[in-house]
């Protein structure tokens, strides 16, 4: 229940409160099949991002299993893990407890009591009362648990488990049985031997015959015996369902996995010739000439240093990135790649190609621990009437960033460190669907026990337990009308540092990601609360990821979406709505001009849901205000009409959108209960409009030159009749499969309604005769240093001579002004490397290679 509400509201959500433990009864429910209480299979994989299939993943991954597993159950495209570390995030979930309640922010022991998982809960730090999944469900609803390797932090050392006991059936603690396997002893000299990491980031590609070894092999194995022996011999599990907590170990580093789980783009041999390059170049290149790495903005790691570095977001990251930038230096000479390149383009590509290998490190775990998971699915899938009642949970246990921000691994609170894959599959009533909402880890384990019909734990005082809410309701229907932004929270992992005292947290909406730092105060080495300052990062990143999902664009300090932020941070810890679920607002217009203009009524109605999803009026206790960001108005009501006189004529004709912010505000205007931020397009002269070339690059290549994009939209994306659609993005050399005729589409959406849509095409025609015949043109001098001199054999026709980098990269093009045969270009503004010159007629191409130099 919402706080600081009158009486009669919080009667009115008292009622609401009640509906819906009604509507959770009756949903569980449905997934009831008797009176059998169903088994569970909770797999945790360590370090595993989004990049598996049917997230907005890598497109070098390969899941087959896992998607599979998709196939019978919801995935949920917006989880999110309490924390960016193991330890925090694991004490989390398995507690179904809030950071701000376990009091474990890091995996270290002054933070994390390693050894007895109960000494974290003490009266004298106020969380004495604890429960944990395994020990609930074995001691309270009659289940035999199983623990493989990691689930709690500090695995080995057997945690919650009664080992002077020998009767399984009699032992206190969480778990009936334990299995714990550990590697290192065959696997750590294999991958030392064979490392091909950076310092402080290790990697190998071992033996194959290695690979049944492994820990995540041998606890495979483990639990696979385990399903016999259930379905043969009942007795020996105490005659109870099952609650299997499998932790694989990877892609927690170090990787050393087995050579067959890596891409064939995987670089042994840096001094190979040729030299293949491993990445995709140039970086949008169709189809691909090796892996497609981690998205980067056009100057890699330029969204890193936008972050002022006197602030605590970059100190967040670690410095493993500058290892791979110096790792060539230790070489005992540089691989020549290429004749014509520099030692700084030599040393560029070779940081590349390292960061490219651990990248394909990191996708060889995912598709080893995939493997892994292949061969326990395939176990339940030979005994289909232990199979279909069973409940099967998959989870990475946080996030991972590779490359993105020059980061490498976690602890820190963008989208790559806090997103987790998280799949739920009822196996007694399969059902493939996707869910956008926003939910945490920490809604796992009230989720199981509605899952189970099973009833929730409380504290002493009888007050409800869970930091966390049942996902049954998204299990039923996955559009359900849902807002309840999610935490997760940090604190700096080094001591004596900036930041390094208060946490740091992430709220999560469907649509926002707002982060927020704390800085240590005025007192040097002190933590000074008093004095103490919040910094922000605010990203649009999207209801469906389409606006900023690689968060790049840093709004925080963009006062037009402070609104946004004085929302979210009523979920932070003693905020208004910390924890709780809140009306669904919806801004709704029947807006059919896709660009307002000046003296139009916008009329605007606001679509509102309560915390179950039923449409509701406004209720009692709150009222409904409008504001927005180019004039001071204020308008009341479920609906307005906004008239664009309002605003000043000159700050019209200078604006191309303009926010309008929906806020339904308790009667004390401390609560936001219910929020909506709606841009709209204004004043026509700011329609998009697109140009761009295209050039015959090859028989059948081309490629998009001269491209420019002005105006207001939202997003544009290409079209060339096949392969991949390019969003915000220029493509690359497209190769076409058959030579013809195509056209090439550029769409571009703007304006207020998803009809408003321009295309801008370019014909191309490809044919073999395109590409007969080749001349070569004489450049000089060669090298050059600040202009060179073309000598073609007769007078060139074409449109315009291009110079493109050894990356494919146009980086200079200069109009045929003359028709002649002799041209002078300045290079001046060309970095020394090595370049292609190209003039393009209509049957016959001149190219020629040259070098600057200085």
């Amino acid at each position: 229940m919402l706080v600081s509400l009158t009486t009669m509201n919080k009667l009115h959500y008292i009622s609401k409160y009640l509906l819906l433990v009604c509507l959770t009864g009756y949903l569980t429910n449905i997934y009831s099949q008797g009176t059998e209480k169903p088994n569970i299979l909770f797999v945790i994989s360590d370090d595993l991002n989004d990049y598996i299939e049917g997230y907005n993943s890598s497109l070098n991954t390969l899941t087959p299993n896992l998607n599979e597993l998709r196939e019978n159950g919801t995935v949920f495209l917006n989880a999110y893990a309490s924390a960016p570390i193991c330890a925090p995030s694991r004490t989390s979930f398995l507690t179904g407890k809030d950071l701000a309640y376990t009091n474990v922010y890091k995996n270290t022991d002054g933070d994390y009591k390693c050894k007895e998982f109960g000494d974290n809960f003490t009266v004298a730090e106020g969380n004495e009362t604890y429960f944990t999944i395994p020990q609930y469900f074995k001691d309270s609803l009659g289940y035999f648990t199983f623990n493989l390797n990691k689930v709690f932090h500090c695995h080995k050392n057997y945690i919650e488990y009664d080992e002077d006991t020998e009767d399984p059936c009699a032992k206190s603690g969480a778990w009936n049985k334990y299995f714990y396997y550990n590697d290192s002893s065959i696997i750590q000299p294999g991958g030392v031997v064979l490392n091909q990491g950076v310092n402080g980031y290790d990697w190998a590609a071992i033996d194959d015959s290695l690979e049944q070894y492994m820990s995540d092999y041998v606890a495979t194995d483990s639990a696979i015996s385990f399903i016999e022996q259930f379905n043969t011999s009942p007795e020996s599990v105490c005659n109870k369902p099952f609650l299997i907590m499998m932790g694989y170990q990877k892609p927690h580093k170090e990787q050393f996995i087995p050579e067959k789980y890596f891409l064939d783009d995987y670089i042994t041999d840096f001094y190979a010739t040729p030299f293949d390059l491993p990445y995709n170049n140039p970086k949008n290149n169709y189809p691909a000439n090796g892996i497609i790495l981690p998205p980067q903005p056009d100057t890699p790691f330029a969204d890193l240093d936008a972050l002022l570095t006197n602030t605590i977001s970059p100190l967040m990251v670690k410095n493993i990135d500058t290892h791979f930038m110096n790792w060539p230096e230790n070489l005992p000479s540089l691989p020549e790649i290429d004749s014509l390149l520099t030692d700084e383009e030599r040393i560029e590509i070779l940081e590349w190609s390292k960061r490219s290998n651990a990248v394909m490190a990191y996708l060889a775990a995912i598709q080893f621990v995939d493997a892994q998971f292949g061969r326990l699915y395939s176990a339940l899938v030979d005994k289909p009437e232990i199979l279909n009642n069973t409940i099967i949970v998959f989870i990475g246990d946080n996030g991972y960033s590779l490359s993105e921000k020059r980061h490498w691994g976690k602890y820190a609170l963008w989208d790559t460190d806090v997103r987790v894959p998280l799949i739920i599959a009822d196996m007694r009533n399969p059902n493939a669907q996707i869910c956008n909402k926003t939910v945490s880890l920490l809604d796992l384990f009230p989720t199981l026990l509605d899952l189970t019909e099973s009833n929730a734990p409380l504290f002493p005082d009888s007050s409800i337990y869970f930091d966390g809410i049942s996902l049954v309701p998204l299990l039923q229907n996955p559009d359900t009308a849902w807002v309840r932004p999610v935490i997760s929270a940090t604190k700096k992992q080094e001591s004596n540092d900036i930041g390094d005292c208060f946490p740091h947290y992430s709220v999560r909406d469907e649509r926002f990601h707002l982060i927020t730092y704390q800085t240590n105060g005025d007192i040097p080495g002190s933590c000074d609360s008093a004095s103490s300052l919040l910094e922000y990062e605010l990203y649009d990143i999207g209801t469906n990821r389409e606006t900023d999902p690689n968060e790049w664009n840093n709004l925080a300090n963009n006062s037009d979406y402070s609104p946004v932020i004085n929302y979210l941070n009523q979920w932070l810890p003693n905020g208004e709505l910390y924890k709780e679920k809140t009306y669904s607002a919806e801004i709704q217009t029947d807006l059919n001009e896709c660009i307002i203009t000046y003296g139009d009524t916008i009329n605007l109605q606001i679509e509102l849901h309560d915390t179950v999803g039923l449409p509701i009026f406004t209720p009692p206790g709150f009222n409904f205000r409008w504001t927005n960001n180019l004039t001071s108005d204020t308008l009341f009501g479920s609906s307005i009409d906004f008239f664009t006189t309002n605003i000043p004529e000159l700050e019209f004709t200078s604006n191309s959108n303009i926010l309008i912010y929906f806020e339904m505000i308790d009667n004390s205007n401390q609560v936001v209960a219910a929020f909506d931020i709606i841009e709209l397009q204004i004043n026509p002269s700011f329609a998009p409009s697109v140009s761009f070339n295209v050039i015959n690059y090859d028989t059948n290549t081309i490629l998009i030159e001269d491209f420019t994009i002005i105006g207001n939209y939202t997003s544009y994306y290409w079209d060339f009749g096949f392969g991949p659609i390019f969003q915000n993005s220029i493509p690359g050399p497209i190769t076409f499969d058959e030579i013809g005729d195509y056209n090439i589409t550029c769409y571009v959406k703007y304006g207020n309604n998803e009809d408003c849509t321009n295309l801008f095409s370019q014909p191309v025609s490809l044919s073999v005769e395109t590409f007969f015949k080749e001349s070569e043109l004489n450049v000089f001098p060669n090298p050059a240093q600040t202009e060179i001199s073309l000598l073609f054999n007769d007078a060139f026709l074409g449109d315009k001579i291009i110079i493109v980098d050894f990356l494919g990269k146009i980086v200079a093009s200069f109009p045929n002004y003359s028709n002649n045969n002799t041209y002078q270009f300045d290079i001046s503004n060309l970095n020394p490397g090595c370049y292609i010159v190209y003039g393009v007629e209509v049957d016959l191409v001149h190219s020629a290679t040259f070098v600057v130099s200085r």
